[in-house]
């Protein structure tokens, strides 16, 4: 008979490089020290939404491959006001709409708990369309942890 309780060893954190990102990487360590998890942060390149008007056009795969760079540059950034810790983190990107691939890489990555901040960068589909971390807990299969600001 096993016992009850909760059995963490891979933890996702989804991070938009905004401050409730690093408060919910924060909680995550302590998650983490505890049950002796694994901590995986990613990051999710949203694509482009209702078009932008751009003066030279550009192929998708420039524009992907542009982002990819920024959102590297800005990972290295966030690593390095938690490196504290001591650390050593799995790094993961995709793209697409957040809140599928975060919800598809916990499923193909067999996650045992989602840790997400509560309120990230916010533009005008989430106003819309609902939040990242409600649509997480709305159809995680996995547990999931808000972090609140």
């Amino acid at each position: 008979m096993s016992r009850p309780g909760l059995h963490v060893r891979r933890i996702l954190v989804p991070v938009d490089f905004s401050d409730h990102a690093l408060n919910a990487v924060r909680v995550s360590e302590e998650i983490a020290r505890r049950y002796r998890a694994k901590i995986f942060l990613l990051h999710v390149l949203v694509p482009l939404q209702f078009g932008v008007y751009m003066p030279h056009p550009r192929s998708d795969e420039e524009i992907l491959r542009q982002a990819s760079q920024e959102a590297e540059r800005q990972m290295r950034a966030f690593l390095k006001k938690i490196r504290e810790s001591g650390r050593r983190w799995t790094i993961l990107y995709e793209s697409g709409p957040a809140s599928v691939r975060i919800l598809e890489v916990a499923e193909k990555r067999k996650m045992d708990l989602i840790v997400i901040g509560s309120l990230g960068r916010t533009n005008l589909v989430d106003y819309l369309m609902g939040s990242t971390a409600e649509n997480v807990v709305r159809r995680s299969k996995v547990s999931v942890l808000v972090v609140r600001p």
